[in-house]
């Protein structure tokens, strides 16, 4: 039997969704029933391109282009995967850069009718599910996995470094504005420590730390995983986050991208985060109160600090393995030809 060949349309080739959603997970699908092919940008793509494809998977949407191409599928009568990792329709205001393209109506009306549309819609999270199956006919959650086809869980080790450690893109400009006053503080009541960020710059945070703190340029993604891991190797990460409907469908990648550097790790208390091992915190407040005890507990080789690194590796490798995961991920391709 022939495999269905499927065609992945990923605009943005290098992005950490594209690593986490497309490419970088699709090429680890060994089964001989699907075929991934991938399209080169900048290429345009003309509808005779889609002869011979069984299925097309568009990758987070939000563009005519991708309203274009769902048309061509719906004539040609191919099958239409939409995957989405963020809640385009619960942006809020003060995260500027995110809201005003995902807030324009003629956006969230493309955004609409691809998730209405599509015969399968994947997503990161079961917040992020329940809010996209108001308009999908067919939900599945595929949660981002850690990478072991190209990582080594095994090979981490717990960080010894005197760091706090925050990753995170210019859409989180807000909350690190928002939680900047208490990582400030408790940074300072520990001189020993420096607070590193990767990603955002946020200038007028750095300048309040001065020798604490260190920005990091961001890197490619790979190169990203193993300067965190084998150079920057902190004791501590932190993501904060405030408690949001926008923040409920986001997973626990910055969870798992820093307990493989080998951190510990300050979490929301929010359902996707609450049940992992880590330090816990309700708001801001009590935000600055959890970072303070995983800076004391760090400095003091404190068992609870010891025992939820090495229960987060534990946690990683039964629920979190993009090879496990990948074969959840190929049943609900297949059941898509059924």
């Amino acid at each position: 039997m022939k495999p269905k060949k499927i065609l992945v349309w990923e605009p943005l080739q290098h992005s950490a969704c594209a690593f986490y959603r497309s490419k970088g997970v699709l090429e680890f699908i060994e089964d001989d029933t699907l075929q991934f092919d991938f399209w080169k940008f900048p290429n345009r793509l003309f509808q005779h391109d889609l002869f011979g494809y069984d299925a097309v998977m568009i990758n987070r949407s939000y563009s005519p282009e991708g309203e274009q191409l769902l048309e061509w599928c719906k004539q040609l009568g191919l099958g239409v995967i939409c995957d989405y990792d963020d809640d385009l329709f619960n942006v809020e205001p003060d995260n500027e850069k995110v809201y005003h393209a995902f807030a324009d109506p003629e956006n969230q009306r493309i955004v609409s009718k691809l998730l209405t549309a599509a015969d399968l819609v994947t997503v990161t999270t079961d917040g992020l599910g329940i809010s996209y199956k108001r308009y999908a006919k067919k939900v599945a959650v595929i949660p981002n996995a850690f990478n072991d086809h190209i990582f080594d869980i095994d090979t981490s080790v717990a960080g010894n470094n005197r760091i706090v450690l925050w990753r995170g893109g210019e859409s989180h400009r807000y909350e690190i504005e928002e939680f900047g006053p208490e990582i400030v503080r408790v940074i300072k009541k520990f001189p020993t420590w420096k607070f590193v960020s990767f990603g955002f710059q946020d200038h007028k945070l750095l300048r309040k730390l001065g020798t604490q703190a260190h920005h990091q340029a961001a890197l490619d993604l790979i190169a990203y995983f193993l300067h965190v891991k084998n150079v920057i190797r902190p004791a501590i990460s932190i993501v904060p986050l405030r408690d949001s409907v926008f923040n409920h469908a986001k997973s626990n990648i910055a969870w798992q991208e820093t307990t493989w550097a080998g951190a510990t790790t300050v979490l929301p208390n929010q359902y996707q985060w609450r049940d992992l091992p880590a330090y816990i915190y309700k708001d801001v407040s009590d935000f600055g109160n959890a970072l303070e005890t995983a800076l004391s507990n760090a400095e003091n080789k404190a068992k609870e600090h010891a025992e939820f690194y090495k229960e987060s590796i534990a946690t990683i490798k039964q629920k979190f393995l993009l090879s496990e995961h990948n074969k959840n991920r190929t049943e609900i391709y297949r059941s898509l030809f059924k």
